[in-house]
């Protein structure tokens, strides 16, 4: 037992696993406290009398690993999958043999195994890299060659088929000088002096030859390196066919870019990553300063604050993204407001062109293009406002004297009611007066909108004092109280005749939507200061049924009729608002009682106060 203990501990030591199991159950009779740190459990927690099962990955692969156990009875190096307690993957190397007692049946199965996770990973990780290196290799289309001090070719990749015609075995062990144009030879002799010398890279330019015997122009860049404890040479040989092609089209296309700048009508700025204004072209008149006071600075030192932001920001987009980038902006040159378009292009990683193009006259068609279509969206709107009034309120009329007038013919035909004709013939009259006075209202308020009515001082007591006395006539069969406090007789704003409607509007609400035997309406006029100016504030409370809290700011646009039944209380306060607000004053409706709307409703009225006007 000593001997089988002190084992264990020198397994430990060693870090190396120990596992004894049964074979026909597979259940653990001793283990050391590696296992247990090899699969993250406490040093003293015991597996024994445990299945091997829970350490496995998959079942499959230990149902393998016996098998073959099994079958050789003794496994060497073997590499399998295992999970430790939070189920992270355990790459084991396992050496393990079936143990015979007493010339019995293999019984029992033993073994050492030793943690590989890390080392089989990268083992992978570096195989895989290794795969791709040489794929990059061998399609990178620049040419890779390993020569010795020498200049001898020991290796060269096949990229060298494409580039000068020769199959790579065609050139191992060749000299490589042999394959460079003989003017270009004392460069490769000064580079390899150079690096000799400890020069890390160099970098030249050689002409080398093709298989078919031309000459091939090439950028080389070479480095010296150790490789089984030889100096080598590795060299990246790079066609520079496509290049000098390019540079050639380059040349000719700045020409004609820098004609293209020199024909601009407007203005073309050049600038740096730094945001430093290189050189400009274009007409000098749309310069924020002099050219010579921009040229060679940086933005945000020339332009002013807010704009230098905006034209920084939009460079570093376009640099970043490689994508043009569009801003417009307002700016007084030579004492004019002017307005421009500027588009930031990148012309390569480091630089910017901003074309920059007078859009004043632009602007100001859009601006005047805005204004006609509000002034038609204004137009239709009023258009649409007056239908709806005129089929509302002139409905209601045309009612009324349809029933009066079916009335009237009833009484004709009774005799006995002949006395009551007059009374239909006041209400027809009534109707027709109601007629009038809304078409002239309407034509009012169209003129007001339109500023085409001069308002005037006007005293706010008489029309209410009307308002009151009509109200009372035209519901004389219910019960209605109006009291009215006055802090003084006279409050004088500027309006019209149309404040009457103001006030018929909101005494007949009042009374419609109230189902009170008596009906209460208190009036309260007082003079208020609001932000500094003087202002009369009107306070119309009833006992009415209120008004919720949603429909607050509903029951005054137009249309809110048909949350009402088709009643007409919202046309009717769409009409008092646009009144009032031609009056430069403001309209609300609060609870009468605070957080009790079906106590009533109060009907507030701000209006600018005229004194010693």
């Amino acid at each position: 037992m000593e001997k089988s203990s002190r084992f264990k501990e020198i397994l430990d030591d060693l870090g190396l696993g120990y596992f004894k199991t049964r074979l026909d159950t597979q259940k653990i009779v001793a283990h050391n406290s590696y296992l247990n740190r090899i699969f993250g459990y406490a040093p003293s927690r015991s597996f024994v009398g445990s299945e091997t099962k829970i350490f496995w990955k998959s079942k499959e692969e230990r149902a393998k690993f016996i098998e073959k156990l099994k079958e050789y009875r003794s496994i060497k190096d073997y590499i399998a999958h295992f999970k430790d307690k939070k189920g992270k993957e355990k790459i084991l190397e396992i050496n393990t043999y079936l143990i015979q007692e007493n010339d019995q049946p293999f019984k029992y199965v033993e073994g050492i195994f030793r943690d590989v996770t890390k080392k089989y990973k990268f083992s992978k990780l570096l195989e895989k890299s290794e795969k791709k290196f040489r794929a990059l290799i061998n399609n990178i289309p620049d040419e890779i060659v390993l020569l010795n001090l020498d200049l001898e070719i020991l290796y060269i990749s096949p990229s060298a088929n494409e580039l000068i015609g020769y199959h790579p075995n065609e050139l191992i062990g060749d000299y490589s000088v042999s394959h460079i144009q003989e003017e270009d030879l004392d460069k490769i002799s000064n580079g390899l002096e150079r690096l000799k010398s400890g020069e890390s890279i160099i970098a030249l330019n050689a002409r080398i030859k093709h298989k078919k015997g031309y000459y091939i122009p090439a950028s080389i860049s070479a480095n010296l390196i150790e490789m089984d404890g030889e100096k080598r040479i590795i060299a990246v040989v790079r066609d520079d066919r496509e290049r000098k092609k390019i540079e050639n089209q380059l040349k000719k296309s700045k020409e004609k870019f820098r004609q293209i700048l020199d024909a601009i009508p407007d203005l073309f700025l050049l600038v740096s990553s730094d945001f430093t204004i290189l050189e400009f072209r274009g007409k000098e008149e749309y310069l924020y300063r002099p050219p010579e006071e921009i040229v060679g600075r940086k933005m945000q030192n020339v332009l002013p604050p807010d704009l230098a932001q905006v034209s920084l920001d939009a460079i570093t987009k376009s640099l970043e993204n490689y994508q043009p980038q569009t801003t417009e902006y307002g700016l007084e040159v030579a004492g004019k407001m002017g307005y421009f378009e500027a588009r930031h292009l990148p012309i390569s990683d480091e630089k910017v062109g901003i074309f920059i193009r007078d859009i004043t006259e632009r602007k100001k068609m859009e601006k005047q293009i805005t204004q006609s279509r509000e002034q038609f969206r204004k137009a239709f709107n009023e258009t649409t406002f007056y239908k709806n009034l005129f089929a509302h309120d002139m409905n209601n009329i045309l009612q009324n004297l349809k029933s009066s007038i079916e009335l009237g013919t009833y009484y004709l035909e009774n005799t006995e009611q002949l006395e009551n004709l007059f009374e239909i013939f006041e209400i027809m009259k009534e109707q027709v007066s109601q007629g009038t006075q809304l078409v002239s209202n309407v034509n009012k308020l169209s003129k007001v909108e339109r500023g085409q009515v001069k308002l005037q001082k006007i005293n706010l007591c008489e029309p209410l004092r009307k308002a009151i006395k009509y109200m009372k006539q035209s519901y004389s069969t219910r019960n209605i109280k109006i009291d009215t406090e006055c802090e003084k007789s006279h409050y004088f704003t500027y309006g019209n005749e149309l404040i009457s409607d103001v006030f018929h509007n909101i005494l007949q609400n009042a009374v419609k939507y109230n189902d009170s035997v008596i009906i209460r309406i208190e009036i309260e006029i007082s003079s208020e200061i609001v932000n500094q100016k003087n202002f009369i504030k009107l306070q119309f409370r009833d006992n009415g049924i209120g008004v919720s809290d949603e429909k607050k700011e509903l029951i005054f646009k137009t249309g809110y009729e048909s949350f009402k039944g088709g009643k007409g209380l919202g046309l009717g306060l769409s009409l008092v608002k646009k009144i009032i607000k031609q009056f430069k004053g403001k309209i609300w409706v609060e609870d009468r009682i605070k957080n009790k709307y079906q106590k009533g409703s109060s009907f507030i009225i701000l209006l600018p106060e005229v004194i010693n006007a």
